[in-house]
């Protein structure tokens, strides 16, 4: 099999056209290059793959170094501005929060003051008015014992946090139920 190499202008370029290993070398106009000049090689027809030469890659680098540095720097510039707005909002948070807290204390001494105020007037006897007469005695009230009768209950805590439910005796105790946020609820019996 020959070595086969093409020549010619790049408007002239087909790749297309073009068999696997061949070479093609555009001697002008090559729109990508700045001097024109390029090298391709097929792996296929229609496939091929732009060969550079260490001048064009010099050449490429160089230009898209100064376009990632331009995007670095206003993609950098753009952070700069996004921080330093944050930065601002935060000092006006900052300050306003300073303003509140001490609108906060000045209201907490004043409300001092008073119950200060006030506590010394009541010591001093200011709110004490004379003492009337004694009235009538009143009828005998009710017995402070409570004693559940059918269908009543009562409901009472101890010092252990527990609740416990008084009933009278013979008649069914009470039912309850406990939800997911610990509600206690009472069960109406079915009549």
């Amino acid at each position: 099999m020959a070595i086969v190499m093409r020549q010619g202008e790049y408007g002239d370029f087909v790749p297309a056209k073009m068999r696997p290993g061949e070479w093609a070398v555009v001697l002008a106009d090559d729109p990508v290059v700045p001097d024109g000049k390029s090298v391709f090689i097929a792996f296929a027809a229609g496939i091929v793959k732009r060969m550079a030469t260490y001048e064009d890659m010099v050449d490429q680098f160089g230009d898209m170094t100064d376009d990632i540095i331009k995007q670095l720097t206003t993609n950098i510039n753009a952070v700069i501005i996004v921080a330093e707005n944050a930065a601002n909002h935060a000092q006006s948070a900052g300050d306003s929060a300073q303003v509140k807290a001490k609108a906060a204390e000045v209201a907490a001494n004043y409300a001092n003051n008073i119950a200060q105020d006030l506590i010394a007037r009541r010591d001093a006897g200011e709110f004490k008015g004379d003492k009337g007469d004694k009235g009538d005695t009143g009828p005998q009230g009710e017995s402070g014992i409570s004693v559940p009768i059918s269908g009543m209950f009562t409901l009472t805590g101890d010092v252990d946090g527990n609740l416990w439910a008084y009933y009278a005796d013979g008649s069914d105790p009470p039912e309850f139920e406990v939800d997911e946020n610990n509600n206690i609820y009472y069960i109406t019996p079915d009549e």
